[in-house]
């Protein structure tokens, strides 16, 4: 059981904060988001490795802006320079402003298609000189320089059937966007099913927001707060944006907004899904209900767990203290037994 804590897209100041902040708070490794108002996600890396020494990276990767030999070699670089500290997270986008600025917007089909080759080519790298034919990406016997050495996972993300197979085939992690225990169970059961058909073991990871307080009559309250600084004219930029989306997880983010007073179901919050642009959920209640919920996601066939903090920046530190010593103490009592 993993926990890795989403870094905002903001200044470079509050990211090194909080970078630093996640690793105090013991998590086990840190998101570094690829985003159009983002720095470049492997610079912000060798910043953020400057300020820490234990965490790892999961350093996204979008398909539609790079190439994979160019991934692989920023993998290898940083990683000499910094340590076996990185894995990557391959992000196939479904926006069309983040789509390649030289070509139409791609099919949600077309998308996932160069994925599938762009995940095929960095397993090809890991092993030295790699040929590749396919539509989209052709090599020919190019030769990683400097040669490959970390042992980086790859992640993929994605809520679509295209990414399960996916990751079924080659990923490690399947990072999906936060839904209901009984949806996660059944995804985890067709997925880990899938793996085990191709002689492979996969594991399910699940990207929520959570905040985590003395009640839940707190944790509520600054949700509220929160959700008040959000004007109408946001929130109708967020909705333009959704609407421009072909994400499967975001597009059902939307769904969420029409819960009864947004509550999806026990300890599960909508209220971010109408502002938004990535994560829609949250994971919301006093300590112990916190840590009930997340285990009924574990038990449900979650293994890594991706939180971010829209609503309350300052809850990594409270995660770190209470929610992250109550999992890592109750692995090493059942591993004891």
């Amino acid at each position: 059981m993993e926990f890795c804590w989403a870094l905002p897209v903001s200044d470079v100041n509050e990211c090194t904060m909080q970078a630093i902040q996640a690793e105090v708070s013991g998590f086990d490794s840190i998101l570094i988001a690829s985003a159009k108002q983002a720095p470049d996600p492997w610079i912000m890396t060798m910043l953020l490795a400057t300020y820490t020494s234990r965490v790892r990276f999961l350093v996204a990767q979008n398909t539609n802006l790079l190439q994979p030999h160019l991934t692989m070699k920023a993998l290898n670089s940083v990683s000499q320079i910094h340590g076996n500290r990185c894995d990557i997270n391959i992000v196939t986008g479904g926006v069309r402003q983040e789509a390649l600025s030289t070509a139409e917007f791609a099919s949600h089909e077309d998308r996932y298609l160069r994925t599938k080759e762009f995940v095929e080519c960095v397993h090809m790298f890991k092993g030295g000189a790699a040929s590749y034919k396919g539509s989209v990406f052709n090599y020919n016997q190019l030769t990683m320089e400097p040669p490959y050495t970390p042992d980086a996972r790859v992640f993929i993300a994605g809520s679509s059937d295209e990414a399960l197979k996916i990751a079924a085939a080659q990923g490690d992690i399947l990072i999906c966007y936060a839904d209901t225990l009984g949806n996660f169970r059944e995804k985890a059961s067709v997925l880990k099913q899938k793996a085990l058909l191709m002689g492979r073991s996969l594991k399910l990871g699940m990207y929520v927001d959570i905040l985590a307080a003395e009640s839940t009559a707190e944790a509520v309250r600054i949700a509220n707060r929160k959700f008040e600084t959000y004007t109408d004219a946001q929130q109708k930029m967020i909705k333009m944006y959704l609407n421009s989306v072909d994400s499967v997880g975001i597009r059902k983010n939307k769904q969420y907004a029409e819960y009864d007073q947004l509550w999806v179901e026990d300890h599960l919050w909508a209220g971010l899904s109408k502002v938004s642009r990535s994560v829609g959920l949250t994971v919301i209640g006093s300590y112990e209900e916190v840590c009930r919920k997340l285990e009924h996601y574990h038990s449900a066939g979650v293994d890594y767990f991706l939180f971010s903090g829209y609503l309350d920046a300052g809850v990594c530190k409270v995660v770190g203290e209470r929610i992250i010593p109550y999992f890592k103490t109750s692995i090493k009592d059942r591993e004891a037994r």
